[in-house]
């Protein structure tokens, strides 16, 4: 295995967590909308159910 530039494994790094949080933001945003009514809307979303 060759010797890779610190430069390199740190974008490496960024670049898992990035797709990693983005997962999640999927993965909630999904869950969210499958629930009938959300609690805490966020900018542009219903409100209509929050009362």
């Amino acid at each position: 295995m060759k010797q890779e530039s610190k430069e390199t494994l740190i974008a490496k790094i960024k670049k898992f967590f990035a797709q990693l949080f983005e997962n999640i933001d999927k993965k909630m945003e999904a869950e969210a909308k499958s629930k009938p009514c959300c609690c805490k809307p966020a900018e542009g979303k219903d409100k209509s159910c929050c009362n």
